[in-house]
């Protein structure tokens, strides 16, 4: 998703999705709509209150992807927010074009209980409730760690004491 120039000056591999979970930044930069379309495809465009996103469903593991994208920026278009959810996302479902393997954040997968979420990263900065799809009242925990880039989010999506969701942000 993110292109980056190799020492040749050649196009470097495209680091994966994944890789914003492992890191917990959006590193070198911000990576565009055109990039994450080109390298993922289209997949199921949805807006919420103003909001676009793009959704790709993963059929190995009945996951979904979802992409935040920043219509405020017209020229760059940047994705800043990832989130990983098994609750259904769009009324459609695509797949991606090039395949986006499970994630985890700081050994935090889908299905844990949201104690281990609590565990790790302590008390939330705010506990809400948030609908995230057709999934209505989703218990949200929020965290903005300092060990992160100013303005970074980790959100994990609660239902029946369990992760159901969890993304990645930057909120600035």
């Amino acid at each position: 998703m993110l292109l980056s120039i190799n020492a040749r000056g050649g196009e470097a591999s495209s680091p994966s999705v994944e890789h914003f979970f492992v890191d917990l930044a959006f590193r070198p930069h911000f990576p565009s709509e055109q990039q994450l379309v080109s390298k993922y495809g289209e997949g199921v465009v949805t807006t919420e209150n103003g909001t676009r996103y793009r959704n790709y469903y993963l059929p190995n593991g009945n996951r979904w992807f979802r992409f935040r994208v920043d219509l405020d920026n017209q020229v760059d278009k940047p994705v800043t927010e990832v989130l990983l959810s098994t609750v259904p996302l769009a009324s459609e479902s695509r797949t991606p074009a090039h395949e986006i393997g499970m994630a985890k954040i700081r050994g935090i997968e889908l299905g844990d209980p949201a104690a281990k979420a609590r565990a790790t990263f302590g008390v939330p900065l705010r506990e809400y409730l948030a609908n995230l799809g057709a999934n209505k009242q989703l218990t949200v925990l929020e965290y903005f760690p300092k060990t992160l880039d100013l303005g970074s989010c980790i959100r994990f999506y609660i239902k029946r004491g369990a992760i159901v969701a969890f993304s990645f942000s930057s909120e600035e």
